[in-house]
C-alpha cells in the first residue's frame, strides 16, 4: 500500500487482501503538556517572613490611605465647586431690581407677621378683660357654669399673652378651682371604699367602675394633714384617718404641695386634686390609701369659688382657725395678697 499519513490515526483496507491496517498519524507522539513551575518567594537580603508581612501591610495601608485621601479631596473639591457655582448663580440672579423686590417682600412679610401678632395680642387682651369681668359677675350671681366658661377663656388668653403677673396667676388659680368643681367625683369616699372592698352591691366590676367614675376625677377636702413618717417624706397624709365602716382610710397628698408651710406639725388645709389610685395600705394605722396625682394637686385660695361645695367659712368650733383663715393663709403663702392687679 502507498499513501500519505494524516494528522490523526486511521485504518485502511488493503485492496488486494481486504485486511485492515492501522496507520499512525504524521506525529505519532502526544503533544507535551506545559508544567507550571512553583515560584519561590524571593526575600530581600534574607528578610524574615514577619518583616516581609509588615512591609507588605505597610504598603497596603499606605496605598489605602492615599486612595481615601484622593477620594476625600476629590469629593471636597466637587462640593466646593458646586457651592461656588450656586453662589455664582445666586449673584447673577440678584440683579439690583430683583434685590430691591426681594427686600421689599421680606420687609412686608415681617411687618405683616408682626402686625398680625400684635392684633392677636390685642384681641387676647380684650378677651381677657371681658372674660374676667363676666366671670366675676357670674361668681357674684352664683352662675357657676357661666363663671367656669369665662375663666377658662380668660386662662386661655393669659396663656396666649404669656403673662405671669399677679392678675394672670389669679385667673389661672380661679380657673383651676372652677374646673375642679366642674369635674368633681360624684361618689363619696364611703361608697368608693365599699365598692373597692367588695361590700357594696354593684353592676359593674370595680376596675370598670374606678376607671369610669373615679379615676382622674377631682376631690376637694378640708382636713389636717401631716408629713408621712417615711424617710423619703414624699407624701402628706391625713392626721386622723377617715372611718368608713370597719375600715380606716387616709388621703395621700404630694408633700411638695406643703413645702412652703412654716409649720412642720399638723396643717389645717383646703386642697384639691385628681384621684390617681385607691390601694390597700401596708401600714397598721389605716387600711386604704387614696392617692392624688402629684401634677394636679393644688391649694384652694378663694372663697367666692367655694359656693357649690357648701363649705362653712366661719365655724364656731374653730374661731381661731376657721376655713376663712385657712384660705387667707394659703393666699398669702402663694403671694395672692401682695401687690395690685394689673
Amino acid at each position: 500500500m502507498a499513501g500519505l499519513r494524516e494528522q490523526e490515526a486511521q485504518q485502511v483496507c488493503c485492496p488486494n487482501c481486504e485486511r485492515a491496517h492501522f496507520i499512525l498519524p504524521i506525529n505519532p507522539y502526544p503533544e507535551p503538556k506545559r508544567v507550571k513551575k512553583k515560584r519561590k518567594r524571593r526575600r530581600r537580603n534574607g528578610e524574615s517572613l514577619k518583616k516581609v508581612a509588615l512591609r507588605k501591610g505597610g504598603d497596603i495601608w499606605k496605598r489605602t490611605s492615599q486612595g481615601v485621601h484622593r477620594l476625600t479631596m476629590g469629593s471636597f473639591r466637587r462640593l466646593v465647586s458646586a457651592f461656588v457655582s450656586v453662589l455664582t448663580g445666586i449673584r447673577n440672579w440678584f440683579t439690583p431690581l430683583r434685590t430691591a423686590i426681594s427686600l421689599l417682600v421680606v420687609i412686608l412679610g415681617f411687618g405683616g407677621a408682626y402686625g398680625y401678632r400684635q392684633q392677636m395680642r390685642a384681641h387676647a387682651l380684650q378677651r381677657l378683660r371681658n372674660s374676667i369681668t363676666q366671670g366675676e359677675r357670674a361668681l357674684q350671681q352664683q352662675e357657676w357654669n357661666e363663671a367656669t366658661e369665662q375663666f377658662q377663656l380668660a386662662a386661655e388668653a393669659v396663656e396666649q399673652l404669656g403673662r405671669q403677673d399677679q392678675l394672670a396667676r389669679k385667673v389661672i388659680q380661679k380657673n383651676r378651682e372652677l374646673q375642679a368643681i366642674d369635674g368633681l367625683c360624684a361618689l363619696p369616699v364611703d361608697d368608693i371604699i365599699r365598692s373597692a372592698s367588695g361590700q357594696a352591691k354593684r353592676t359593674l366590676s370595680w376596675q370598670t367602675e374606678f376607671k369610669t367614675m373615679v379615676q382622674n376625677r377631682w376631690f376637694v377636702m378640708e382636713s389636717w394633714v401631716t408629713l408621712d413618717a417615711a424617710e423619703d417624706r414624699s407624701k402628706a397624709i391625713l392626721s386622723f384617718p377617715l372611718p368608713v365602716g370597719e375600715h380606716k382610710v387616709t388621703i395621700a397628698w404630694p408633700a411638695d404641695l406643703f413645702r412652703d408651710f412654716d409649720s412642720q406639725g399638723e396643717l389645717h388645709v383646703l386642697c384639691a386634686g385628681q384621684i390617681e389610685s385607691i390601694e390597700r395600705s401596708d401600714s397598721p394605722r389605716f387600711d386604704w390609701v387614696v392617692k392624688m396625682r402629684p401634677d394636679s394637686a393644688f391649694l384652694w385660695c378663694f372663697e367666692e369659688t367655694l359656693g357649690p361645695l357648701g363649705f362653712e367659712l366661719d365655724s364656731p368650733w374653730l374661731p381661731q382657725d376657721s376655713l376663712r383663715d385657712v384660705l387667707q393663709r394659703q393666699r398669702q403663702m402663694l403671694n395672692f395678697e401682695n401687690g395690685e392687679d394689673e
